[in-house]
């Protein structure tokens, strides 16, 4: 009989630890830890998708990221639109599901920033940018 024990992980449970960590780098405002997490070259493109992508160093992360945290999104709270930032949308989501997974179990959409699982390691790896 084959046992699955408790190191088996399920993308939900492995993501999230990886979350866990990512979204304390961001709420401490860790900046290098931030980028320890994060795959380069860094992709970004505009918000269409028409847009170019760009690759970019970790000199230039570390130099945007602030900008990238900052970015603007909108969402309906009661019966209007009202603004948020990446960075608050981060520290509001302490839980991942199923439905995160938007491109199989190797790729997760939070809003504008992508994380994709390479080489066996969870990366942030994208982020759609404002003009």
């Amino acid at each position: 009989m084959l046992s699955l024990g408790a190191s088996a992980q399920t993308p939900v449970t492995e993501f999230q630890a990886f979350w866990d960590e990512f979204r304390s780098a961001v709420l401490q405002d860790d900046k290098a830890r931030i980028a320890a997490l994060t795959s380069f070259p860094f992709t970004t493109r505009g918000p269409f998708d028409r847009d170019p992508t760009i690759n970019h160093s970790r000199a230039w992360f570390l130099e945007k990221i602030d900008g990238l945290l900052a970015q603007k999104h909108y969402r309906y709270k009661g019966p209007k639109m009202e603004p948020f930032t990446m960075r608050q949308l981060i520290e509001e989501k302490t839980t991942i599901s199923a439905k995160d997974f938007n491109g199989g179990n190797s790729r997760v959409w939070v809003e504008d920033f992508v994380f994709e699982k390479r080489r066996g390691r969870w990366f942030f790896a994208f982020a759609y940018t404002e003009k």
